[in-house]
């Protein structure tokens, strides 16, 4: 069933919510202690390619039209996918520049730009070039597109959703050696995240075009269709999944290393009241302080 145009704005606007605790917390801190530059740079990573996918069907192969991904002629709907693959490119882009620019400590932070500018050089660099100087006219502009398109359906796509699990162990090791220290990783941004995006990679199905009808009958749990689907349009669907996945499981590793006495309801107070810029065991530790005896 396909997604109706007005919830697809409902989903952008929560969708941009979900990144502002995390980039709030960083700000207003002014320190990104304890969370992974190798976590944000692969997440940044993967939204990148799934904006360039995008763009690439709606502005560069707009022309020649496409049977999936996006509707022939592009509609509303295609549009508002857009802009939500364009946010939370933009999301990832600024908790990595504020994660750098707040850095207590100096790192080398050449070889995350040195990644990132590379992967760029692989997908929006050249699309962008495209959708500026290359004449759409050009009888060869189709199969410079379709080379485009095989390379990152065949081979990055696939390679782009494995840093989906490099994205959670590297944050995992930063909680686990951090565990003692106050951290700027936002646990509230880590359970939205793990909800919405759990609900958007459900939803993702119906607002993504894939040929179905196409389809012979009997044959739509053949594995090759599979790979077809996954290769053509899937590959949202799981990134997403995988991505809410991983927030879950990075929530309960910083809650279970916590330094806090979570009884009773303080563990949903440690999640939603970290407003006060110190981290979360102030509020927590300062209760249990007051109920231990002064004496023995």
């Amino acid at each position: 069933m396909e997604v109706p145009d007005w919830l697809r704005g409902v989903f952008l606007i929560l969708t941009l919510l979900s990144f502002e605790p995390q980039i709030a917390r960083i700000y207003h801190r002014r320190d990104s202690t304890g969370i992974s530059l190798y976590y944000v740079l692969f997440n940044l990573i993967i939204a990148t390619e799934l904006f360039t996918i995008s763009f690439f069907h709606l502005v560069n192969n707009r022309c020649e039209g496409s049977d999936s991904f996006v509707h022939d002629p592009p509609n509303l709907g295609d549009l508002l996918n857009l802009v939500h693959f364009t946010a939370v490119w933009i999301a990832w882009i600024i908790i990595l520049l504020l994660a750098i620019i707040y850095s207590p400590i100096a790192r080398d932070t050449s070889n995350i730009m040195l990644i990132y500018i590379s992967f760029l050089t692989i997908s929006l660099i050249p699309l962008f070039l495209d959708a500026l100087f290359v004449d759409t006219t050009d009888p060869y502009h189709k199969w410079v597109l379709g080379f485009f398109s095989a390379i990152h359906m065949m081979f990055i796509n696939p390679g782009v959703f494995f840093l989906c699990f490099f994205a959670m162990g590297a944050q995992a090791r930063e909680i686990i050696r951090h565990r003692h220290e106050d951290s700027a990783l936002s646990l509230l941004g880590l359970a939205v995240q793990a909800v919405l995006f759990a609900v958007l990679s459900v939803t993702w199905s119906g607002r993504l075009v894939f040929q179905w009808d196409k389809i012979p009958d009997g044959n739509l749990l053949n594995w090759r269709v599979f790979v077809f689907w996954f290769q053509a349009v899937g590959f949202v669907v799981y990134d997403y999944a995988v991505f809410a996945i991983g927030q879950g499981v990075l929530l309960a590793l910083a809650l279970r290393h916590l330094d806090v006495a979570l009884t009773g309801g303080s563990l949903w107070r440690v999640i939603f009241l970290e407003t006060d810029g110190e981290g979360y065991e102030d509020g927590v530790v300062g209760e249990e302080e007051e109920r231990r005896p002064l004496l023995g």
